[in-house]
């Protein structure tokens, strides 16, 4: 290599850096941008949000208590943590059911999803939601 090759190279590796730490400065400046008091909020819900729940699993349930034919607690893994459990149908058998079985497809998980549903006398109820409920509280019946 010659002498003016050299120096060709070692410019054009200087831009490229230089390139690069630009490239490095923008993405982060716009990463502050998007995180700020203005930022747009993402619509999507959180899976892992405090707030919501997708799914309890079985074995750590403890107990269950009748709210109305369209709301259940459920506690688990104690009785300081409930969850309120919504049903698509009326289930009017729950009022004076001493014991309700659980009818699941996914892997000893009770789930709001996948045709899941509580199982009472001769009814199916399908669960619509399962969701945090006052824990540590004895749960009241829920608003409409």
């Amino acid at each position: 290599m010659s002498q003016v090759d050299a120096h060709d190279v070692r410019e054009v590796m200087s831009m490229l850096r230089r390139t690069i730490l630009a490239s490095a400065l923008v993405a982060a400046v716009a990463g502050c941008a998007a995180s700020g008091p203005n930022a747009p909020q993402d619509s999507r819900p959180d899976r892992y949000s405090p707030m919501t729940l997708d799914c309890i699993f079985i074995r750590t349930i403890d107990d269950w208590r009748y709210l109305d034919p369209y709301h259940v607690i459920i506690y688990a893994p104690s009785r300081t943590t409930a969850y309120l459990v919504e049903l698509s149908n009326y289930c009017q058998p729950l009022q004076r059911a001493e014991h309700i079985g659980i009818a699941s497809h996914q892997d000893g998980q009770l789930c709001a999803r996948d045709r899941d549903a509580l199982l009472v006398g001769d009814q199916r109820c399908p669960i619509t939601t399962i969701l945090p409920y006052k824990t540590g509280a004895e749960p009241t019946k829920p608003e409409k």
